[in-house]
């Protein structure tokens, strides 16, 4: 029966110009989860991976990228000895659906395989990771607080760089509010361009 309404389906569509799928066999299906995130644009896989290129820039060595994946929501199962020696998940993805799959780095991509990480993590620790020229001042000491001038200077310091941070924000037409949506978008087209490297 569901084959004849798909084969139904599929000629209403071709009728009007509209796409199908070609091999529905071969589809997987999504989780509600899956299907949510997807609807809002971001995919869970594109979040995970956001997640993890965060604790690479983190991290001293690889094992301790494997523990500070914990403070960023990400559960890890790695096992050396095994073919597939390394797995993720988000927690937020394990809380929404207990009977989530743990994804292999494979699956991910190249770029987020274990000799791969080890790489990169050596790589941002060599000094590649950018680190800013200018650092905002805390005022916290008592020696600080006490001299207003002091204070002022350091506020207005501050300022000058916040207001500064805020016109390149605005040259991309990104509001201060949405940037994070903004760099988790960049960081999709990223993941989509890293898929298409891994494709070739």
């Amino acid at each position: 029966m569901w084959k004849k309404l798909r084969v139904a389906s599929d000629e209403v569509c071709k009728r009007h110009h509209l796409s199908i799928i070609e091999h529905p066999e071969t589809s997987k299906g999504k989780s509600h989860y899956e299907w949510d995130i997807n609807r809002q644009g971001i995919s869970w896989k594109s979040k995970l991976k956001y997640a993890i290129d965060q604790v690479v820039k983190e991290s001293e060595n690889f094992e301790d990228f494997l523990e500070k994946c914990a403070a960023h929501d990400i559960l890890v199962e790695y096992n050396p000895d095994h073919k597939i020696d390394l797995k993720f998940i988000l927690a937020e993805q394990k809380e929404n659906n207990p009977r989530a799959k743990f994804t292999r780095s494979k699956t991910l991509g190249w770029y987020y395989e274990s000799e791969q990480l080890k790489k990169r993590i050596e790589q941002f620790k060599g000094g590649m990771a950018y680190t800013p020229r200018t650092k905002i001042r805390q005022t916290v000491s008592a020696q600080v607080q006490e001299n207003k001038f002091i204070r002022d200077s350091i506020d207005r310091g501050n300022m000058k760089i916040a207001s500064i941070a805020k016109n390149i924000i605005a040259q991309y037409g990104i509001e201060p509010e949405n940037i994070g949506a903004a760099a988790l978008a960049a960081f999709a087209q990223k993941g989509k361009l890293v898929n298409e490297l891994n494709t070739l």
